[in-house]
């Protein structure tokens, strides 16, 4: 066990309540890490940014560039995750 933290030695709380609280939160944060992990489409938004995946996507979806270049910058490799990254990026697919 770790040395007891400073709201303990400062009398916040009791050495029980904060270890009960360590146990509860410490509980929930294994119950959220071992979820079906996170969602792509957000990942991928974020990571490449909103504005830049958008524009690779209606410009492919324009004729302006090629399938295989926006798979490449977008990190996908199949038509339907192209598709619903755009339509997750609110562009009419």
């Amino acid at each position: 066990m770790p040395p007891p933290p400073l709201a303990i030695d400062a009398g916040f709380v009791t050495r029980e309540e904060f270890w009960g609280a360590y146990d509860a939160e410490l509980t929930r944060l294994l119950s959220i890490a071992s979820g079906g992990g996170g969602n792509f489409y957000l990942t991928q938004s974020a990571r490449l940014s909103r504005r830049f995946a958008r524009a690779i996507v209606v410009s492919t979806l324009e004729g302006r560039n090629s399938f295989t270049e926006a798979f490449r910058l977008l990190g996908v490799k199949k038509m339907t995750t192209f598709r619903e990254l755009g339509t997750h990026l609110g562009v009419y697919v």
